[in-house]
């Protein structure tokens, strides 16, 4: 065995002892292969060489009773093993034996060194020719490049290689007789890895507008082949980037007088990125360039031009929380004044087209109406002013009173729509993309949810609190809303406020005991809660009542009722009504 020219061993540094790390060459053998036959060894493997320019390999051969070009010796680079792989095959020079030169060992006409664009031209004529890609191309034989030749069978991907083959073959030959030979297969490699210079900038703006809002903008762009410097080669991009986005955020309150008290902040962006890959999605070791060029008709080239690309808009609008605030504070608080009401929408939208679907929308709509009333405290008490109830032990009945009116009072209705259609490519019978037979699929949730809240302090000691939660589902029809038809039917479904999907209930009543007013047990503090909570949740649609499609498989009621009493006993204060023991709990200081 003898070292290929131009290689030496690694040393291992990790031992004490002089030695050099093994080639790990294999070696095969076969005898009487038949003609026409052949046979091979593979190895799993997790390689992405889409960078690299050329592929080399070693090979010797040996044998007392075959003749130079005999013999086959060939690599498939695979995706699989038998349906997509590119293959290369050369004919084998056999060495004399007692050969000790390495030219003569590893001669020059056996060695692989083959340009691997050579590979993607093959695979991109024959689609140009449209040919039968389950069938080896050229079907009269492999194509020669020099000493090698090279065949194509399937979509074999340079970008992930998952097996490699080395293989004997006995091709067909007059004499039909079967071949003996050995081989040794070494340093099989790739090399000339691709230094694409690529580049990337960025830019962006910040703008304040004096006390209207800031508005910020940016750009960015990156070729193929940027990268980091600690990055890898596989690690580079393999695409051309465009980015840009716009936002703006506005208080549109400052165009009207300030005296009228409204604040109206907006919120607007809107970003659009286009990603042009090196190449072909359908290919992904051909460039998309090249297969333009197989194109003739440049409305179909352009088509599939933007079918490749990545492109994705999303926009946004909203307004938040619109209100009119008292610009007197002193001003009288009415249950109808405008300043309780608040407002907010927000829409936002993402458009998306790339080579998986033909069309992403994706649409949100958000209102919401809020109403908050808290009116001025107002408690009355009759007995406060009466004489006839100054004694500490009726301190209970002067004390008595209640407030008429709530302590507040709030409403909120949320309208939440999103929408979503996405229409995947399928393939026709020219293996060309179309959406022809494929139908969208749709994603809908439409809800309208009312929220409710009670507090009132009806007296100094007793609380209320009540809580209600509605929500609701708007129907909408199958598939897109566009007729008026279908329009009408969800306005209508929407005006009967939805169906009505989970409604939940809580009453909460706080009472402390007037333990305070007695003055035998105003040591003692007592809170008595009585809590209770209803809460109602539809049953699923029958799907064996055709007839009825408003049948359910029942509803789910569930109620619970929680009461509980908590105190707490101030002893100080009761050793403090026992005068031996409040002169040691308040001893005289002595002066000094």
């Amino acid at each position: 065995y003898v070292v290929p020219p131009g290689f030496r061993r690694d040393r291992d540094n990790t031992s004490t002892l002089e030695r050099r790390l093994n080639e790990q060459s294999i070696e095969l053998c076969v005898e009487d292969l038949p003609d026409r036959d052949a046979r091979a060894v593979f190895k799993n493997v997790d390689f992405d060489l889409i960078n690299y320019g050329r592929i080399k390999m070693f090979l010797h051969a040996e044998s007392q009773t075959t003749q130079d070009d005999e013999m086959l010796a060939f690599l498939r680079i695979c995706t699989d093993f038998t349906q997509n792989y590119y293959e290369i095959q050369i004919p084998l020079k056999m060495t004399p034996d007692g050969s000790t030169d390495p030219r003569e060992i590893w001669p020059l006409e056996n060695e692989i060194d083959l340009d691997i664009d050579a590979l993607y031209q093959l695979k991109s004529l024959r689609n140009r020719l449209n040919a039968d890609i389950n069938l080896p191309f050229p079907q009269d034989g492999p194509q020669m490049v020099d000493r090698h030749g090279i065949r194509v069978l399937g979509n074999p991907d340079m970008s992930t290689v998952y097996a490699m083959m080395i293989g004997i073959r006995n091709p067909e030959s007059l004499d039909a007789a079967p071949k003996s030979v050995c081989i040794w297969a070494n340093e099989l490699r790739v090399s000339d890895f691709d230094q694409t210079n690529g580049w990337a900038a960025n830019a962006s703006l910040n703008m304040k507008l004096a006390d209207l809002g800031n508005v910020t903008a940016s750009v960015r762009h990156s070729t193929f082949g940027f990268g980091a410097i600690q990055d890898r080669i596989s690690q580079r991009t393999r695409e051309e980037t465009t980015e840009f986005d716009v936002s703006a955020s506005l208080s549109l309150d400052k165009f009207f007088p300030e005296k009228f008290g409204l604040q109206i902040p907006m919120f607007a962006s809107y970003q659009k990125a286009t990603i042009t890959p090196q190449f072909d999605p359908r290919d992904p070791d051909i460039t998309l360039e090249n297969s333009l060029e197989s194109i003739a008709d440049p409305d179909e080239r352009e088509r599939y031009k933007k079918i490749a690309q990545d492109n994705t808009t999303r926009r946004s609008l909203n307004f938040t929380n619109i209100r009119k605030v008292k610009i007197n504070p002193d001003a009288k608080s009415r249950f109808y004044d405008i300043e309780n009401f608040s407002f907010t929408y927000a829409f936002s939208d993402i458009n998306r087209s790339s080579y998986q679907m033909e069309t992403y929308l994706y649409k949100s709509y958000k209102g919401a109406l809020s109403y908050n009333f808290s009116p001025k405290e107002w408690t009355v008490a009759p007995l406060q002013n009466s004489q006839a109830f100054s004694s500490p032990y009726l301190q209970m009945i002067k004390d008595i009173n209640f407030s008429p009116v709530p302590s507040n009072f709030s409403f909120r209705a949320d309208v939440d729509r999103r929408f979503v259609k996405t229409q995947l490519w399928g393939v026709d019978e020219n293996n060309n993309l179309t959406i022809n037979g494929i139908e969208p699929n749709f994603e809908k949730i439409f809800t309208f949810t009312r929220v409710y809240n009670l507090r009132w302090n009806l007296s100094r000691k007793l609380s209320l609190y009540y809580s209600a939660r509605a929500l609701a589902i708007v129907e909408e029809p199958e598939g897109e809303r566009d007729t008026n038809e279908k329009r009408n039917q969800v306005k209508d479904n929407l005006l009967d406020l939805g169906r009505l999907k989970n409604f939940d209930q809580t009453l909460a009543l706080n009472y402390r005991l007037p333990l305070d007013k007695i003055p035998f047990t105003d040591w003692i503090n007592a809170d008595l809660g009585y809590h209770i909570n209803y809460s109602w949740a539809a049953g699923a649609f029958n799907p064996f009542n055709e007839a009825n499609q408003k049948d359910t498989l029942g509803n789910v009621i569930q109620n619970n009722r929680d009461r509980n009493v908590t105190s707490r006993v101030d002893l100080v204060k009761l050793y403090n009504k026992i005068t031996l023991l409040k002169d040691l709990n308040q001893p005289t200081r002595s002066r000094p």
